[in-house]
């Protein structure tokens, strides 16, 4: 599994609140430090950044957490 990180956040934003981000990236932050993100680089991704393996488990899961909804299969690997 995989995705473009603008992508998650882009649909994120659009389909939860301006914030969604934000919220998901926080909860996910513990994941992301130990795996070398910075709080900064999630919350405004470059437009190469890829998301997989724990990172985006994480994140996945935040989002399921936060909004009891589930990432769309045609976001990730797309």
């Amino acid at each position: 599994m995989k995705v473009k990180a603008t992508q998650l956040k882009e649909w994120s934003n659009a389909t939860f609140s301006p914030l969604a981000w934000q919220r998901i990236a926080l909860r996910s932050l513990p994941v992301l430090i130990e795996n070398g993100i910075e709080l900064d680089d999630i919350e405004n991704p470059q437009d190469g950044m890829i998301l997989e393996g724990d990172v985006l488990t994480s994140l996945i899961e935040s989002v399921e957490n936060i909004y009891k909804t589930e990432v769309p299969a045609t976001l990730i690997n797309a």
